[in-house]
């Protein structure tokens, strides 16, 4: 059986949705109140209908105006390609959009190919929790420029993954590096439009002001950069990609 539709608008129980690697679903209706959900490999999805929940009763239409729902926390919709944002239904990818991702902690994007750039920086403006971000083969600098903008840059987030993203330029990656003060790592493998020094240098700059943090050294990661740009290597080198973390475990 083929399935095109799913609809779970009246299971109101539901907190967290699955429909991973349904591959000819087209529509997914959600229930209010959801906090998760995975969509990852739903290449012809097309449309998803969800709505806030308003202290214990559901509003009437999709607005989100003196809603009081907890909205997403965890979204996965990475390699929906066929999904754009006015197929998108409860205003995720359009202005307003804090009612439904400001307590969004994690997010992949990736392959999501015809969301505008528009839309995914209007949704990471919004998202003040978000720790972990991946926007694989489809980050831009108005993308990342609008996460570095956004409150969750200061205090939150750890990870964000723009590998084989050919739009992402040096600017914008050494914007969030620096304004982004608890960043661990950043995939930047595949960026074609990345320089070597730059590729080279911010994770290593990462690491560093890590390090001088556990020291008690307050460090401003563009002086790392500097001091580091005279001694970067001209190719791309391949082992620049890590979690600071395991750096740690593995000095105990």
């Amino acid at each position: 059986t083929i399935v095109k539709e799913i609809d779970l608008s009246s299971l109101t129980h539901l907190e967290r949705v699955s429909v991973r690697g349904c591959s000819n679903l087209e529509v997914l209706r959600l229930p209010p109140g959801i906090l998760a959900l995975d969509a990852s490999s739903c290449t012809k999805l097309k449309k998803i209908s969800m709505r806030m929940q308003r202290s214990g009763h559901v509003s009437e239409d999709n607005a989100t105006t003196g809603t009081q729902g907890l909205g997403l926390a965890a979204l996965n919709l990475s390699g929906c390609r066929s999904l754009a944002p006015h197929g998108v239904e409860g205003k995720i990818f359009g202005p307003g959009t804090d009612q439904f991702t400001r307590n969004l902690v994690e997010a992949d994007l990736s392959s999501t190919l015809e969301l505008t750039d528009l839309s995914i920086a209007n949704m990471l403006r919004s998202a003040t929790k978000l720790a972990s971000l991946s926007l694989r083969y489809v980050a831009t600098d108005r993308m990342i420029n609008a996460l570095a903008e956004s409150n969750a840059a200061a205090s939150f987030l750890y990870l964000v993954d723009v590998a084989f993203s050919s739009k992402l330029t040096d600017a914008s990656v050494q914007l969030i590096a620096t304004k982004a003060t608890h960043l661990q790592r950043m995939n930047l493998r595949g960026c074609r439009s990345i320089s070597a020094a730059c590729y080279n240098e911010v994770p290593i700059a990462l690491q560093k002001r890590l390090l001088n943090k556990e020291h008690g050294r307050n460090i401003l990661i563009v002086d790392i950069l500097k001091r580091s740009r005279a001694s970067s290597m001209r190719a791309k080198g391949d082992n620049v990609f890590f979690f600071s973390s395991e750096t740690r475990s593995r000095k105990k």
